[in-house]
This record gives C-alpha cells, sequence and structure tokens, in this order.
C-alpha cells in the first residue's frame, strides 16, 4: 500500500481534509473503506453508505486476481490465515484459454518471475532462433513452471531459494466477489469507519463541489471529499460533469456447481458460439461464469441470474471534491485478472494522492492522468485477445473486434512479429512476460530474431534448455495437488487460531 504524503505526516495539524464519505458498500467500496481506514491519521472521519444494489454488477470483477492481490489485502490486515478459511478462495496460477476464436487457440497465461536473459538478449529470441530446428525446444509454455504446475493442477508456496524451479512461480487466488465483500465488511466494522445503510435521495452541491447527501430517513450528511462506488445503474449519480465513453454491452451469469475436492489451481476460459464460458476451482467447488453479447441466444447461458454492463471507463473520473471508483468509473471484460488488479491500483493510488489542501487540482491532476494509461494499457491488451486473423464471426467477437486498434497496441503487435521486440510503455498494469504469452498463445511469432542470440554455440542453448524444462518437470512432479495443499493449510491455520 502506497505510504501517506509527506505533507500529511509533517503537518497533519493543517489537513483540511476531516471526512470522507464512501457511497456503495459493494466489493470496490467495502475495499476502499478498509484501505483508507488503514492508511489515513485517525483524526478523518470515513462513512460508508450501503446503498442498494451497489454489488449489481460485482461479478464483472471475475473471479481471479493477479499477485498483488496478496500484499493488498496483507496491507489492510488480511492474511492468509484469515482469508483460506474464512472463504472459499483458492490458490490461481493464471488461466488457461482454449478453443479461442476461429483458429480454435489453446494456451496458459501464467504467473511467474521474468523469463531468462543471455547475453543481454532477450528469451524470445532464443526461441525464434530454434523455431524450425528445434521446434520441440521453441514452446514458450515448456520453460514457465507456472504453467507445468498449473497442467497437472499441483500447487505449493514458492521458496526463498532461487535454485529450486518452484521459486520462480508468481499466484494469485481464485475468489468470490461476494464472500470478498462480506469479509470485509466484517474487518471494518473493527475499523474506524462508520457504516450505515441507506439510499441517496438528493445531492446539494456548492457551486462546482459537493458539500452534502440527503438521505432516505431525512438523513443528511456533509464532507470534505465523497468517493462514489454506487455501481454504473444506481439512478441518481453524484456528479452532474460525469461522462464515461462506453464501447459495448456483455451480459454475464454465474452458478456454483459443489464438488467432493478442489479440482484445479487455474481457471479455464473456453471460447463458445456465444461468448466464453470459465471454470473456476474453489475449495468446495467449481464456479462458472458465462459472458455474452447482448444480441447473442441468451438461452445458452440461462437458468442462471443474469446481470449486464457497459464495457468503459471515464475520462476522468476525478471532478473536483468527488471520486468516481470501481464499475462507477470503469467496468473491463472479466477476461483476464485486469478488473480486480485495475480496482486495487485505483484504491493505491488514491492513498498515495489523498489531497492536503481544499484546491485538489494537483492530485486529481495525476490521478486521471495515470488511471486513464492503466485503462487504455489494459483495454489494449484485451483488445489483443480479437487481434486474429480467423475472426470467429460471432455476435460478441464482430462486436469486440468493431472496438478500435489502438496505435500502442498496434506498435507492440507489428514489433513483436517483425523482430521479437516487446514494447513497453511506463507502469503497464501487464508486463513483458504477460505479453509473450498473449502474442505466442495468439500465434504472433516474430519473422526473425536478435542477431546476437547467435553468440551461444547451438549445442549449448540447446542444452541449456532442455535442463529448464526438464528442472521444471521433475519440480511439478514432486508437487503435492492443489487439493492436498490446501488441506493441510487449511488445518494447519484453524490449528493455529
Amino acid at each position: 500500500m502506497a505510504r501517506l504524503p509527506m505533507s500529511w505526516r509533517n503537518s497533519m495539524q493543517q489537513a483540511p481534509l476531516k471526512k470522507i464519505v464512501i457511497c456503495g458498500a459493494g466489493l470496490a467500496g467495502v475495499m476502499c473503506a478498509a484501505a483508507l481506514s488503514r492508511a489515513l491519521p485517525a483524526g478523518i472521519d470515513i462513512l460508508l453508505i450501503d446503498t442498494e444494489g451497489a454489488d449489481k454488477t460485482d461479478i464483472f470483477f471475475g473471479t481471479v486476481t493477479p499477485p498483488s492481490s496478496y500484499k493488498f489485502l496483507l496491507d489492510i490486515g488480511i492474511g492468509e490465515p484469515d482469508l483460506l478459511p474464512l472463504s472459499n478462495t483458492s490458490f490461481s496460477l493464471g488461466t488457461q484459454y482454449k478453443n479461442w476464436g476461429g483458429e480454435a487457440r489453446s494456451w496458459t497465461q501464467s504467473y511467474h518471475q521474468p523469463l531468462p536473459v543471455f547475453n543481454g538478449v532477450e528469451f524470445q529470441h532464443y526461441l525464434t532462433r530454434l523455431q524450425s530446428t528445434f521446434p520441440h525446444l521453441a514452446k514458450l509454455e515448456s520453460y514457465i513452471m507456472s504453467t507445468h504446475a498449473a497442467q497437472r493442477r499441483v500447487f505449493a508456496h514458492p521458496p526463498e531459494d532461487r535454485k529450486i524451479p518452484l521459486s520462480t512461480v508468481e499466484y494469485g487466488y481464485h475468489f468470490l466477489p461476494s464472500e470478498w465483500r462480506k469479509i470485509l465488511s466484517d474487518h471494518i466494522t473493527s475499523a474506524p469507519v462508520k457504516l450505515i445503510k441507506a439510499d441517496i435521495k438528493s445531492v446539494q452541491h456548492d457551486r462546482h463541489n459537493i458539500r452534502g447527501l440527503k438521505l432516505s430517513g431525512d438523513i443528511v450528511v456533509e464532507a470534505d471529499f465523497f468517493i462514489d462506488c454506487t455501481g454504473p445503474d444506481y439512478f441518481i449519480p453524484l456528479s452532474r460533469q460525469l461522462h464515461r465513453s462506453e464501447a459495448r454491452k456483455l451480459v454475464a451469469a454465474a452458478s456454483f456447481s459443489p464438488q467432493e475436492s478442489l479440482s484445479g489451481v487455474s481457471r479455464t476460459l473456453t471460447g463458445t458460439e456465444y461468448g466464453w464460458t470459465a471454470r473456476t476451482p474453489f475449495q468446495n467447488g467449481d464456479h462458472t461464469l458465462k459472458i455474452c453479447d447482448p444480441s447473442s441466444d441468451q438461452s445458452k447461458i440461462s437458468p442462471a441470474e443474469l446481470a449486464s454492463a457497459a464495457i468503459g471507463f471515464c475520462d476522468q473520473p476525478w471532478r473536483n471534491n468527488y471520486l468516481t471508483l470501481g464499475h462507477r468509473a470503469a467496468c473491463l471484460e472479466p477476461l483476464t485478472a485486469a478488473p480486480i488488479h485495475l480496482l486495487q491500483r485505483d484504491i493505491t493510488r488514491l492513498i498515495e494522492l489523498i489531497p492536503v489542501t481544499p484546491n485538489m487540482t494537483v492530485e486529481r491532476r495525476e490521478y486521471n492522468r495515470r488511471f486513464k494509461e492503466d485503462y487504455e494499457h489494459a483495454d489494449a491488451f484485451h483488445r489483443g485477445f480479437f487481434e486474429t486473423a480467423e475472426p470467429l464471426g460471432t455476435a460478441y467477437w464482430d462486436a469486440a473486434r468493431a472496438e478500435p486498434v489502438s496505435s500502442k497496441l498496434e506498435n507492440k503487435i507489428t514489433q513483436f512479429q517483425s523482430r521479437g521486440t516487446l514494447v513497453q510503455y511506463d507502469l503497464e498494469p501487464f508486463g513483458k512476460e504477460d505479453w509473450t504469452q498473449l502474442h505466442m498463445g495468439m500465434g504472433r511469432f516474430p519473422q526473425r530474431y536478435d542477431k546476437i542470440a547467435d553468440k551461444v554455440p547451438e549445442r549449448s542453448l540447446v542444452q541449456t534448455l532442455q535442463n529448464r524444462i526438464r528442472a521444471n518437470e521433475e519440480m511439478a512432479l514432486r508437487l503435492p495437488s492443489h487439493y492436498q495443499y490446501m488441506m493441510k493449510l487449511l488445518a494447519y491455520f484453524r490449528k493455529q487460531a
């Protein structure tokens, strides 16, 4: 979690911010309240208003988190000994994509440490070099320990010893937004957060700023700063200037099937004629999430309860003393872990930029700049899933491909296909390893490689790569199944408690 600005720590007595109101106790609202209550000084009051329907679109946060969730939760006081016994949460090594697009591609997007660099040359150049002579050694997944573990459905926490292949693994979580919302709600009841259940009836403005809210029950609350987490469909928008660009709409349906044991350690996302279906393994069952275009045959995803949302994001989520957060500010397709990843980044950024004077211009400008860049980068990554020579030709795919290809994505694809260069921009939410897996998973391979890679003798290169593959395979064979590991870990946590 970001530290408070130095000006806060040096001049708490002069800090103008005395009260923050968070509207909406969906997942975004309770995560924000929990994080702020841990980071801000005790003199600042935090009021969380539980408005009806704020969790309506929480399904669009998906069911998988990035590795950064471990630290985010730890920073707000929730560790794995608290999280795992109190919820159905399980470990995640990424997502296995199957039957994707018109070419029915299959690959794994896993979490892992950076790929090796030999003689200053990035790893993909060596795979391109061997593609014609040793094609069996040119498969990226063979060198990623997370992928080996995911395919064998095994897991263990990565050790600190860098000589062990397992040390390169990073992991996230499989999570249910409703369960995390409940855990966080219970958590903030012991924190300096006041929680009331009410609906917003009207907004009191003073020129450009919001001064107060009139709630149901004739309650009036005033504050210095307002955070709107009510969701995209709340009937009273707090801001009169909110503009959100929306690309397309999606329909989601979720269901849960109890199982006797925990199955895999990765989410499986399969392309379908209507969109896609994701199966996520949890401690005592499998969760199924289906996404389709509104014009698709929705009987394919019934009879589960349906939710819909417009995919898009605000160009300026922070206006004056009013900030939109969660699906009020942006909604991404849960195709990757991006929805929850970017929400965590938004909250961390907010803490870093908490205003120190009544004039919030500087903080607001920086927050909006970084917010927009984050979502543009994530949007480009998602758009990369649909940039293929053989589109599927369904309503879902046509709508996705109708979105324009950004110059950043075009540059990334062109440079990688041309000469294996991984174009990176500052502070991207997806790193080089993520893009390498996506490019190769989608069948985008470099036409040429960095000739400095030829400095490594072929025999030595082949031997090194074979050793890496063998080490990963042997490590995967020694690991316990995800189910066995989870059961022993839960038993240990409960014994300690």
